[in-house]
């Protein structure tokens, strides 16, 4: 195909639109994953001691997990992850 310089900028410039467009549009989708979990630790640090009778409360990992996606209405992505695993 012969094209000329136009017509090369204009192509090149559609482009790299979509390439700009995708980039930010998956940026995005991760800042709001991260956000989400954020918001989560967020309720965790604001009823602290809440979170910490839970824990100490559960008879294992499991049932404190368990009891604080119960408790705080955490989905699977906010779910809760022990430092130590």
């Amino acid at each position: 195909m012969v094209m000329g310089l136009k017509e090369i900028i204009a192509v090149y410039t559609k482009h790299r639109q979509f390439m700009i467009r995708r980039r930010t549009e998956y940026d995005l989708m991760k800042a709001k994953a991260r956000a989400h979990i954020l918001e989560a630790i967020v309720i965790a640090i604001d009823n602290l001691d809440e979170v910490i009778k839970i824990i100490r409360s559960a008879k294992n990992t499991s049932m404190a997990k368990a009891n604080l996606i119960l408790r705080f209405e955490f989905d699977d992505a906010q779910e809760f992850r022990p430092f130590w695993t």
